[in-house]
């Protein structure tokens, strides 16, 4: 694996970051994304524990469930609270003295199961739910689809370049679902060899 080189915001700093942003858009103080939290059934939400998550004075982490409320709070899907615009993240801790940085749409694409978080990680591909592979493949069938008609409505060159490789990434994407289905079926049919 090559080594990155990215410095990036600790990912607590783009939580809170993102809870503010995406609460000032709506019009809300934080009196009112605590009334949505209490609206919802998420209890123990006040003004002053939303101004303490904000300005990271919590006394404790943020837990799954919090991240969960908020998402549902403010309307978002939970990784847009974690993942938002182009400058990196690091997922690690300051005082581990690792640096795992990964740019936001890398961690989206990680987190909504469309790439391992590293690329040499076989094992991802192999702990997806056949229902998941299923709709992943579909999407990416869309995708193709979709790109050929952009493909036959575009006269710009650049353009019909940009789509043109865009068919070839999925396609590839394509065939690599279908290898890695094939894999997985000849390990169940053939007692958990390795076919690959």
């Amino acid at each position: 694996m090559t080594a990155r080189t990215l410095e990036g915001r600790r990912l607590t700093d783009v939580f809170r970051s993102q809870v503010v942003t995406l609460r000032k858009k709506r019009g809300w103080g934080q009196k009112e994304l605590a009334a949505r939290l209490s609206e919802l059934g998420f209890t123990g939400w006040s003004q002053s524990k939303v101004a303490k998550l904000e300005q990271g004075r919590l006394r404790r982490s943020v837990v799954l469930e919090d991240w969960l409320a908020i998402a549902a709070a403010l309307g978002v899907t939970p990784v847009h609270l974690l993942f938002p615009g182009d400058e990196p993240i690091r997922l690690t801790p300051d005082d581990s003295g690792q640096e795992l940085v990964r740019t936001p749409l890398e961690l989206l694409q990680w987190s909504r199961g469309y790439a391992p978080l590293f690329r040499e990680d076989h094992v991802y591909w192999t702990e997806r739910p056949e229902a998941e592979r299923i709709v992943l493949t579909r999407n990416v069938e869309w995708g193709l689809e979709l790109m050929g008609r952009l493909a036959q409505a575009t006269s710009d060159a650049d353009e019909l370049d940009a789509i043109i490789e865009t068919q070839d990434d999925l396609e590839l994407r394509r065939r690599m679902l279908e290898r890695r289905a094939r894999t997985e079926e000849s390990r169940k049919k053939g007692g958990g060899s390795d076919a690959s």
